[in-house]
């Protein structure tokens, strides 16, 4: 539902929802605080179950855990691709297993990708943008491949922007150790 403005009728400028998995509360928050300082609307589960239940509710994104009580994350995103109003709901596992066979089986149930615990914020706000910027969702074939490059031009923007940032702090250092 779009947010009605006073002046100018409905707000276009609204992100997507993100539902975010963890069974740890700690984890939970800092990407909520995250995700919210970014603009974003962001739902919360505590297991699979809960996440498969809320994935329905107009969720841009789900940022899971793979190990959680009740109902893991791979077997909570194959009940997703399951289910036609969350199949295309993009999926980004976000875990401290470090199993490579977990990670594939995360991929092999539709996962756009897998990153490990602890990830730089950074680049969890760059997959996350990719993968947003994918909307609508496509054909599933094609998904993934629109993900690799969203997810390439994302991450020469954000490139792009760091170095700005260095070349004008380095202009500032030079600057003022001329003046000495």
């Amino acid at each position: 539902m779009l947010e009605a403005d006073q002046t100018h009728g409905p707000r276009m400028d609204l992100k997507p929802t993100i539902l975010i998995v963890d069974d740890e509360p700690d984890n939970r928050d800092i990407l909520r605080t995250m995700l919210e300082d970014d603009g974003y609307p962001v739902l919360l589960a505590r297991d699979g179950r809960e996440a498969v239940r809320k994935a329905g509710l107009n969720v841009g994104v789900v940022i899971m855990d793979v190990d959680m009580p009740n109902l893991d994350g791979v077997s909570a995103c194959r009940l997703m691709r399951e289910n036609p109003k969350t199949r295309d709901v993009p999926v980004l596992f976000l875990s401290a297993t470090r199993d490579d066979e977990v990670a594939m089986a995360a991929l092999e149930a539709g996962a756009y990708d897998f990153l490990p615990k602890p990830t730089p914020l950074f680049e969890l706000r760059v997959k996350v943008a990719a993968v947003l910027s994918l909307n609508p969702p496509p054909a599933e074939t094609e998904k993934r491949w629109r993900y690799l490059e969203a997810l390439k031009a994302q991450t020469d923007n954000f490139r792009q922007q760091e170095e700005k940032e260095k070349d004008a702090w380095r202009r500032t250092v030079y600057e003022d150790g001329k003046d000495e």
